[in-house]
Parts: C-alpha cells; structure tokens; sequence
C-alpha cells in the first residue's frame, strides 16, 4: 500500500500530466519555470485535498456504521413484535431466513418490517417512515411503498362552472 507521502506525488503528477495532455500547445509553458507554471498542481495542494478526502470518506464511513447500528437495533425491536404474534417454531424458521440474508442492519430492519407486516398489518403501518406523507403519496399512489396500506385520496375541490363566453373548438 502507498503511504501518503507516495499518493500526494501520484496525485499532483496526475493532475499535472492530465493538464499538460489537455493544452498540448502550452506543454512548454507548464512546466515549474514556464509562463503557466501557476496552473500546476503542487505537493502542499494536492496534500491537503487528499487529507480533505481521507476526512471526509472517514466521517462518511462513521455515518453508515452508526446507521446501520440504528437499523439494526430497529430490526431487532421488529423481531421482538413478530415474536409476540408467532409461536416459536415459525420463529426459529423466520431466523432461519434472516441467516440467509447479509447481516447488515438495513436488511434486519426491512426483513423484520416485511414480517411485521405479514403477521401484524396494525403495528407494521403505526410503524411505518412514511406515515407522515401518506396524505402526499395518496395523490400519485393508492398504497404506501413501505407499509401498504391504503391510501386514501385527499377529496378534490371542483372549481365552480365558470360562465362560457367563448365557443369551443
């Protein structure tokens, strides 16, 4: 593996070369004495664009592992709700399932859901993300995509006829 030191090098080199190949014409001038020579990317530039990206791909990192330890957590509270509808032994079969899956939190919490709303339509839809915007999805959708249930269409207002003054053509 490069150590960081190698990648700012690569980096300013790339970022160089791809300039010099994209204004051949001006190849002479880029160069580090050359009238474009400003136009160059240095090591210091390209250090801490790197640093910028090693930062922000490690807080993006941190973001997914604590969403997935909020999914999680929430797929096994939907278990615990399957387990109080089902006898055990479809318990241990729906475990048997979910072993099948990754194990990642987002699939927990979707399989568990997808159970839950199987065995427990009632608590699947007071459960559901999207219960704010069933008035919104109800305008384009008869059900909602997570917990389909029903959606019932907002009532239109049926604007008064307007006097016709015109002939229609």
């Amino acid at each position: 593996m490069l150590t960081f030191d190698e990648r700012v090098r690569r980096r300013a080199n790339r970022k160089n070369n791809r300039l010099r190949k994209r204004y051949p014409l001006f190849a002479a001038e880029l160069q580090s004495g050359g009238a474009l020579a400003d136009w160059l990317v240095t090591e210091q530039q390209a250090a801490s664009d790197l640093a910028d990206i090693i930062q922000s791909k490690n807080e993006m990192l941190a973001r997914v592992a604590a969403h997935d330890a909020r999914c999680e957590v929430k797929g096994l509270i939907l278990r615990s709700l399957v387990a109080e509808v089902v006898d055990p032994v479809t318990l241990a079969t729906l475990d048997n399932q979910r072993a099948k899956i990754p194990k990642a939190g987002a699939y927990t919490a979707e399989f568990w859901f997808a159970r839950l709303r199987t065995y427990h339509p009632n608590k699947a839809q007071a459960r559901c993300e999207h219960l704010n915007s069933h008035p919104l999805f109800a305008e384009w959708h008869d059900r909602c995509p997570r917990c389909h249930l029903p959606l019932t269409k907002p009532p239109t207002v049926i604007p008064p006829q307007a006097e016709q003054t015109m002939l229609p053509f």
